[in-house]
């Protein structure tokens, strides 16, 4: 089955196989990520690539991960602000990276108990302002290869900027 939160309606519902059909049940859920603008800049819910039922989440200025598909959380870091990005990448699971409003890129090669600051997008070739709004994907290939824009670019005149660095967020 789909299982579907959201932060504003409580309990999480379990989807139906059709839209047409009534939903097949609620289920509790701890956490829920961070959402600044509605429909907008947001964190997200990230599965491990290997294990379905370990989830990891940004809530808050905190790093949480479950190991029992949601029922439960536990917090492996806190960051300055709050985490309003973050991607784990598919060739190493312990390689997090995660975009932290008003402090930028960070990267973990730990499974997210340590993270080091990557300020060089934001202080070398992409504006200040990008700091807890960029959007990135790790390449599935290397987990030192990213590739970063801003999030709600289509607001703004960096509309179809696109970076890209092949040694973990040092360079772009």
């Amino acid at each position: 089955p789909r299982h579907v939160t959201f932060n504003d309606l409580g309990q999480g519902w379990i989807l139906p196989n059709s839209a047409e059909l009534q939903e097949e049940g609620r289920f509790n859920y701890s956490e829920y990520p961070n959402m600044d603008e509605y429909g907008g800049r947001r964190s997200n819910l990230v599965h491990h690539p290997n294990y379905y039922g370990k989830l990891y989440i940004g809530q808050g200025n905190s790093f949480w991960e479950s190991n029992d598909k949601g029922e439960s959380y536990d917090m492996l870091h806190t960051f300055p602000d709050r985490i309003l990005y973050f991607e784990v990448s598919l060739k190493n699971p312990d390689v997090f990276y995660a975009d932290i409003k008003n402090h930028g890129l960070h990267k973990s090669e730990d499974g997210g108990l340590t993270w080091t600051i990557k300020p060089s997008l934001t202080t070398s070739y992409a504006p200040s302002y990008w700091e807890g709004k960029t959007f990135f994907v790790i390449s599935a290939f290397d987990e030192n290869t990213i590739y970063a824009c801003l999030q709600n670019g289509t607001w703004s005149t960096d509309i179809g900027s696109v970076f890209k660095s092949s040694d973990g967020g040092d360079t772009w």
